[in-house]
């Protein structure tokens, strides 16, 4: 998945882009998780979209 693509996902899902520190962006969740996720090259990294998905199946159990 590009990075462009992954940080589209998170806005649309309800995350907010709260800052960034070099190539490093920190994300909230809409329940106030932190998420900080990086690009490796112009993609997203695996594990980073796997913490995502996780914490929207989590959300979506509430």
């Amino acid at each position: 998945m590009s990075f462009k693509d992954f940080e589209h996902l998170m806005d649309l899902k309800g995350w907010r882009f709260k800052r960034q520190k070099g190539s490093h962006r920190l994300w909230a969740s809409p329940g106030g998780l932190l998420l900080p996720v990086q690009p490796r090259g112009n993609r997203a990294k695996d594990y980073q979209v796997r913490q995502f998905l996780k914490q929207l199946d989590k959300d979506s159990e509430s």
